[in-house]
């Protein structure tokens, strides 16, 4: 056998790799995957990453005496 007639399987192989890769890549872009990703952010746990309080209360607490007074 000649190197060209060899030549047909890793082009086969490469073709069925390329048409994987693109269904695969396409199925992410379809109305349905974007919906599946939407509704499993909007049903998934809230997570705050930062150190601060999540509530702000607009309370004026009285300052102490020693503030008030300048000192």
């Amino acid at each position: 056998m000649s190197m060209m007639s060899d030549g047909w399987l890793s082009w086969s192989v490469g073709g069925v790799v390329f048409v994987g890769v693109a269904v695969l890549v396409a199925s992410q872009f379809s109305p349905e995957a974007r919906l599946r990703r939407r509704r499993r952010k909007s049903h998934s746990p809230i997570v705050s990453k930062t150190r601060r309080p999540t509530v702000k209360f607009s309370v004026t607490v009285p300052k102490e005496k020693s503030e008030r007074d300048g000192r």
